[in-house]
């Protein structure tokens, strides 16, 4: 159990460090999401069942809201993540969202994430 335990750890401590460098250029440096605050220039958009755009200033709260929409339907429920300036593209994704906001930054949606839940049902 203590070696499961330490090689557990060891891969963790691993997948952090990658994320600290560029190791691989177009590799983003933040993680999505990630970040539990919030950017002035970054705000999420989820529309319900019946078509109504719901703006959400975490990526938390939208997630949790679009995964509970996708839960209740049969179809994959979009998350837009709306982004107004080249630092919100930054806060977002990195040097890569940046470079993406520099080529359009006149983009209705910066990015789309699709989510949909299945049951798999009781597990014994």
């Amino acid at each position: 159990m203590a070696t499961r335990d330490s090689l557990v750890r060891w891969l963790v401590d691993q997948s952090a460090g990658d994320r600290a460098g560029p190791r691989n250029a177009r590799r983003r440096i933040r993680p999505r999401g990630a970040a539990a605050t919030t950017h002035k220039d970054v705000e999420f958009a989820v529309d319900d069942s019946r078509g109504e755009e719901h703006i959400f200033k975490t990526f938390e709260e939208a997630i949790a809201f679009a995964g509970r929409m996708a839960l209740t339907s049969t179809v994959r429920i979009e998350l837009d993540v709306l982004v107004y300036s080249r630092e919100g593209a930054m806060w977002w994704g990195g040097i890569d969202g940046a470079q993406d906001y520099d080529e359009d930054p006149e983009a209705s949606v910066f990015d789309r994430l699709h989510v949909k839940v299945t049951s798999q049902g009781r597990v014994p």
